[in-house]
């Protein structure tokens, strides 16, 4: 049997705390809509690595991609 119940999950502050609830919930959860809500202005990343890459997304100020972000 197939459990087709949607799951929406709003994340209030997106420092550090916000984006590994985030994480974590779309690991768990890939099927779940999440929304992060933050006081901060969308701005360029403070850090992309060697490896990183940011496409269709907004990342918010003060974060460290290490990887890929896409559709965020």
């Amino acid at each position: 049997m197939q459990n087709n119940v949607c799951m929406n999950i709003v994340i209030i502050g997106a420092v550090a705390a916000g984006a590994k609830v985030a994480a974590k919930s779309r690991r768990l959860l890939p099927n779940a809509n999440i929304d992060i809500y933050t006081e901060d202005t969308h701005s360029v990343a403070q850090y992309v690595g060697a490896t990183g890459s940011i496409k269709s997304s907004v990342v918010n100020q003060g974060a460290m991609i290490l990887g890929s972000v896409d559709a965020c």
